[in-house]
């Protein structure tokens, strides 16, 4: 299902005049990392889709691409609070692809 459905969106924006996502790729590892930090801390993990902006980009050809946030909840979808009641930020160290 999954690969049917990833392949169904590539051919849907492949007309597309500017270079597009079709994936972020994270690091296992640094992923795993995080979600054992706030797992304790969070009830749900969300994954929310996001532009660079100029202001964020890192680089001029990220500039309009789309990206994954991971966001740390809690039951009613808020951001969770870490030990010390701080919000827990969001995780965007993937790399887009193509």
């Amino acid at each position: 299902m999954a690969d049917d459905c990833t392949n169904a969106f590539s051919k849907q924006i492949s007309g597309s005049k500017t270079r597009v996502t079709t994936s972020v790729n994270f690091n296992s590892k640094k992923l795993a990392k995080w979600l054992q930090q706030v797992a304790p801390h969070c009830s749900q993990i969300q994954v929310r889709f996001g532009t660079y902006t100029k202001a964020h980009a890192l680089t001029k050809e990220l500039e309009g691409r789309t990206t994954v946030f991971f966001y740390a909840c809690d039951e009613n979808g808020e951001l969770a609070l870490d030990e010390s009641g701080n919000e827990i930020p969001p995780v965007n160290q993937g790399t887009v692809f193509p």
